[in-house]
């Protein structure tokens, strides 16, 4: 079953926290789910973060140190401490020796993999490579708005 969960909220709020608590739950309910999962942010610092803060708690979880997720997880899978315990060692152990499956990233990087993925079918060459020029992309985006604007004054 396929599930896509967009987590939208301003700098601060919580974001980070609440999607290592999703990716948690779903990696701790079945180990072998971590590479199922696609978590996808818009900065390399963002994607570093999240890598960091997945594989920390994992790592409190694996040692029954103390992790702030281990109550909600407790109660949210209905596993007990050990169960838990075990689940994130295999998960860790998981993660780190098959690591280019940990698919956390940016955009630009998710579509540089569905890019690559099927290029010979988009007959690009081997060597192409996928640019965001922001200021164009700023210009659009300014022209849409003053655009927009009018038609809301109509």
């Amino acid at each position: 079953m396929a599930v896509l969960k967009v987590i939208k909220a301003s700098a601060g709020s919580g974001k980070t926290f609440t999607l290592t608590r999703e990716v948690l739950e779903i990696i701790i309910d079945e180990p072998h789910n971590f590479n199922r999962i696609l978590a996808v942010t818009f900065t390399n610092k963002a994607t570093t973060e999240m890598k960091f803060r997945i594989l920390s708690e994992l790592a409190k979880l694996s040692k029954r140190n103390s992790s702030e997720h281990l109550l909600y997880l407790k109660e949210k899978l209905q596993l007990t401490d050990v169960a838990i315990k075990t689940n994130a060692t295999k998960a860790l152990n998981l993660i780190l020796n098959h690591y280019s499956l940990f698919a956390v990233g940016t955009i630009d990087s998710f579509f540089q993999r569905v890019i690559r993925a099927f290029a010979s079918d988009l007959n690009l060459p081997g060597t192409h490579q996928i640019e965001l020029n922001v200021r164009e992309v700023l210009n659009e985006v300014i022209k849409r708005m003053i655009e927009k604007a009018k038609d809301d004054q109509s």
